[in-house]
Formats: C-alpha cells, sequence, structure tokens
C-alpha cells in the first residue's frame, strides 16, 4: 500500500537511478516487469520510509544510508508477497476476507519471516483501520481504491470490513495494471467468493497481454460448475496447466463425458483421473481411471479403479502400471477388487523390471496374499542385482512353508557362482526342521558361515549333538557356538565343558 503523507527531499539522480536498478532486478526476478514510472514509484514509497537524517546521508552517498533504502525497498516487496499469501490461505480455506484481518495476517507473516524481530507495522494499514472504525457509519458500503507497486489500481468494495458486492453489479475487487488493463478480477459476498457459475467464473487472471490464465467458478466459497457447461477450474502457469471439474466443493465428472482432472506439462507429460462424486472410478473395460504419461507417451502410471477400488481382469492385464522413470524400474500389479489377485495358472499378479528388462520381482497372490502350492513353484523370487543373489520363497497363505522333504521354504543362490547360498526351512511360518539346520548360510564360494536349528519356531538341539547356533569366520574357523534346548540357553555337554574348563586353567 502507498502514502502521500509526508514531503521526501530528493536524492542524487544517480542513487535514485541506481535504487530504481534493484527494483527493475528484483521484478524482473519475481517474473513481474515493472516499468519505469513504476520503478519510479516504488523508489519514492521507500524512500518516505526514511527518517531525515538518513535521507541526508543518502544524498551524500553513504553507503548505510544507500543500504537502507535497498533494504525498504525488499520490505515493500515482502508486503506485497505477505498480502498475496494471506488472500490465498483465506480462500483456500473458504474463509471472509476481512480488510483487517487481511492487514493483520499479513503483519504476523511478515514478522514470523523474521525470525522473530520486532514487527513491522505494514505500511498503509492505518487505512485499513480508518475503513474499519468507520465501518458502522453510513453509508454502510463503501469503495477502497488502492495504488499498486506497479503503478496499478486496487479497487476493493466492502461492507464494514467484509470484501462484499453484490455479483450482479460487478466484481469485489478489480486489480489492473500500470496501462489499466485488468489483471485479476474476484466476486465476493460477504467476504467469501461467490458468484452464480451461470453468470461466469468468481475469479479471473489475465497475463500481461491480457489472455485469461486463471478462471474459478465459485459459488458460497466452493467450487462448482455444471460439468456439462465446463470446468469449474482452468489455471494455466509456466509450470503446468490444470483443469478441474468439481461439483459443490468435489471433484465430479461422469466418466462418459471424459476426466474430472486434467493436469498438463510444457514438455508434452499429461495426467488425467476420472472422478465421480469424489472416488475415483472407471468401468476398467473402458479404460484406466487413472493415466499419467511423459513427454513421449510412455506411461508413468496407469491405474483401473472402479468405485475407488483398483480393479481388473487378469485375464485383460494389470490393474497397475507404474514407472518409477529415475531409476528405470516399472512395475505391474494385478488387481481385483482391490487385493492383489491372479489365478496362479495365469502368472503372477506382482511384477518388476529394471530398465535393462531383468525381472527384480515376481510374486504371486491370491486375495491379497502371497500363496502358491509348493508342489507347482515359489511364490516369489527376488533379484538382488548389486549383491549378484536370486532368492526363492514358499510362501502358502502369506506364510513361508514348505514341507521338509520337498526343500527348503528359502533359497539363496548366487549368480556368479551358482552355489547356493542361502536355505531357510519352514512350516507354517516358523523355522523348523526336524533332521538338520533350519537355517543355513554360505557365502559365494560354499564356505559354511552360520547354522541354526529350529523346531517348532524355537532353537533346540541336543546339546550332545552340538550347538544350536554356531558362526563361523570366512576360513571355517568357530567363532560363536552357542547351545539351546527347546528355546532355553543350555551349557555345552559335561565332556565339552569339562574340557572348556582345563583350556582355561
Amino acid at each position: 500500500m502507498l502514502r502521500a503523507d509526508r514531503t521526501v527531499p530528493e536524492p542524487t539522480d544517480v542513487i535514485r537511478e541506481s535504487l530504481a536498478g534493484l527494483v527493475r532486478n528484483i521484478a524482473a526476478f519475481r517474473r513481474t516487469p515493472f516499468e519505469r514510472k513504476a520503478c519510479e514509484t516504488v523508489v519514492h514509497e521507500a524512500l518516505g520510509r526514511l527518517e531525515l537524517h538518513e535521507i541526508t546521508l543518502l544524498r551524500e552517498g553513504h553507503p548505510q544510508a544507500i543500504a537502507r533504502a535497498a533494504q525498504e525497498i525488499g520490505r515493500l516487496f515482502e508486503e506485497v508477497d505477505a498480502y498475496g499469501e494471506a488472500i490465498s490461505r483465506k480462500l483456500r480455506l473458504g474463509q471472509p476476507l476481512d480488510l483487517v484481518d487481511l492487514i493483520n495476517d499479513a503483519i504476523t507473516s511478515v514478522a514470523a519471516k523474521r525470525e522473530g524481530k520486532k514487527p513491522l507495522k505494514l505500511h498503509g494499514a492505518w487505512e485499513v483501520e480508518r475503513i474499519a472504525r468507520n465501518a458502522a457509519q453510513d453509508p454502510p458500503r463503501g469503495i477502497y481504491v488502492q495504488k499498486t507497486l506497479n503503478g496499478g489500481t486496487n479497487t476493493i468494495h466492502h461492507r464494514g470490513t467484509l470484501l462484499h458486492r453484490d455479483p450482479a453489479e460487478g466484481p469485489a475487487v478489480t486489480i489492473t495494471g500500470p496501462a489499466g488493463r485488468p489483471l485479476r478480477v474476484m466476486y465476493l459476498r460477504e467476504g467469501i467468493l461467490h458468484r452464480p457459475s451461470s453468470d461466469g467464473p468468481a475469479c479471473i487472471e489475465y497475463d500481461a497481454e491480457g489472455r485469461v490464465v486463471f478462471e474459478a467458478y465459485v459459488e458460497d466459497g466452493q467450487f462448482h460448475r455444471d460439468p456439462a457447461l465446463g470446468p469449474s477450474l482452468h489455471d494455466i502457469n509456466p509450470a503446468f496447466e490444470t483443469t478441474e471439474y468439481v461439483v459443490r466443493g468435489v471433484p465430479h465428472r461422469d466418466w462418459r463425458d471424459g476426466p474430472a482432472i486434467i493436469i498438463r506439462w510444457p514438455d508434452g507429460a499429461v495426467r488425467e483421473e476420472y472422478i465421480v462424486h469424489d472416488v475415483c472410478h472407471r468401468p476398467s473395460d473402458e479404460g484406466p481411471a487413472l493415466l499419467h504419461t511423459g513427454p513421449t507417451g510412455r506411461i508413468i502410471r496407469e491405474a483401473y479403479l472402479v468405485n475407488g477400488k483398483r480393479h481388473r481382469d487378469p485375464k485383460l492385464g494389470p490393474a497397475c502400471r507404474t514407472l518409477v522413470a529415475e531409476e528405470g524400474r516399472e512395475r505391474f500389479e494385478y488387481f481385483v477388487d482391490g487385493l492383489l489377485h491372479r489365478e496362479e495358472e495365469e502368472g503372477p499378479a506382482l511384477l518388476e523390471f529394471n530398465a535393462a528388462g531383468d525381472c527384480l520381482f515376481e510374486g504371486y497372490f491370491e486375495r491379497g496374499r502371497l500363496h502358491r502350492d509348493p508342489k507347482l513353484g515359489p511364490a516369489c523370487r527376488t533379484l538382488f542385482a548389486e549383491e549378484g543373489h536370486e532368492r526363492l520363497e514358499y510362501v502358502v497363505d502369506g506364510l513361508l512353508h514348505r514341507e521338509e522333504a520337498e526343500g527348503p521354504a528359502w533359497i539363496g543362490t548366487s549368480l556368479r557362482t551358482g552355489r547356493t547360498v542361502e536355505e531357510g526351512y519352514y512350516r507354517h511360518g516358523e523355522p523348523h526342521r526336524q533332521d538338520g539346520p533350519a537355517t543355513i548360510i554360505r557365502n559365494d564360494e560354499g564356505t559354511l558361515l552360520s547354522e541354526s536349528w529350529f523346531r517348532n519356531g524355537v532353537l533346540d538341539r541336543d546339546p550332545a549333538e552340538g550347538p544350536a547356533i554356531t558362526i563361523r569366520d570366512e576360513d571355517g574357523s568357530i567363532s560363536i557356538a552357542e547351545f539351546y534346548r527347546a528355546g532355553e540357553l543350555a551349557g555345552p555337554p559335561p565332556s565339552d565343558a569339562a574340557a572348556e574348563e582345563a583350556s582355561c586353567e
């Protein structure tokens, strides 16, 4: 906000031009270039905030005074941002735009950004406070006209301190540029964005060329428009373009008419979401409810959803497909009624590949749980490419399980040597082996590193036969040996204990 309540002594033209150059640089960085007159206006406003002794020093070219002027220029831009953030925050929350509240919110925001320093009362707050003091007096309505930093004008209609105007009469807020061309118009009733959607958008923004870059149809603070008439939100900015169909505040569009949300990026990437009454939905035989393609048209994310649940007949293909572009990984998932599921004879329900096309993971799922008859093969296979290992797991109803006579329930293999480096015998999710160690670990060359003996999920081995846990060094020597019986720590057999005591002596 600008004021003209004091006369500013004139500094030298060189200093003024230097400060105007600072304004131009800041404005260009913010992508809001200022004309020369607008730059001069900002410099004049910043100088008006300095003390008289600072002006005197400025005229003499004192570096500290120049720095103070530059600081006030920065504060002006900071305050403009604070007002904009306060307005945007209230609009997002559906709160009334109250002039005094906006000032207070902006002051709080600036104070917070100053990391607890003494709060600066925003310049121009005095005029808004004057409106607030006179709010109860006749006339009950008023028009507040405010010059902006770039030489434009803000025209605000209010009732008391609330931004207000009958939408039939026109917008409550009109922001124009230096040439008088509209930059933003907003229709508000009792401080809330509102305009009958049949009459047009409640908020419109234009670029410097006068093209519409933002339109929002809002009734009583909620996005709303009949989808048959068009989107309720259309936002074009340098980062992306968004189109949304919203009814009474929730995304909605009949799937037959197209997606409810469309996002387009400058590089050609596109994301589409089919949403019906705030739920992602599209009959799976009609196509995916969510589709995100990259610049080349390659699928980044594809999901078939019916009434919010991932679902597609596995015979037709996966319900979800995801590309992790940074790593080159691609995942395929088969869902039925929201659960990973695919009949065993059709193949795994979850597949993941790396950029080279190697399968990193494949898993057989039924009704959301890993499951496959061990006689037909492992339920999942995992490739650890960096370690050079592959692991097979036999799972029944979500639990590691395989009959001991058929072999271990999980098997790790070194791809370099082809040797088995891990073995785990499990029965119904518990480590168990009747005749031998339940878990065995070897290195790639086949050297035994560890063994653990389990029965029914607990460490158990007759101490006379040997330790229940054995850990070896790379040279094969035993570094740790522990004896357990029925899950309880036990000592070594008497002969071993005596030998150990003798060695200590």
